[in-house]
């Protein structure tokens, strides 16, 4: 379960811009290491930040959502591509 975090008390190691399916906001993602040296996963979620510790079956949905964007994009293509 994730748990409210502040970005100060984290070593980031890595930011990445995370794309959600109808979501205006929180697409921030790290990996950072907290305070007791544990590399972690950190994420927006409706403006607040977010340690979700080592479970990543959200970003294993957005990689889902992102696949499925991309599916319909190229079809879309196809219909106006000459």
């Amino acid at each position: 379960m994730a748990e409210r975090a502040d970005l100060k008390d984290y070593e980031v190691i890595h930011r990445f811009r995370i794309l959600h399916d109808g979501w205006e906001m929180d697409n921030e993602g790290w990996v950072a290491r907290n305070k007791k040296g544990k590399l972690v996963l950190l994420m927006t979620n409706h403006g607040a930040l977010w340690d979700y510790g080592r479970d990543v079956s959200d970003l294993h949905k957005c990689l889902e959502e992102m696949k499925q964007s991309r599916k319909g994009i190229l079809e879309a293509l196809t219909f106006l591509t000459p």
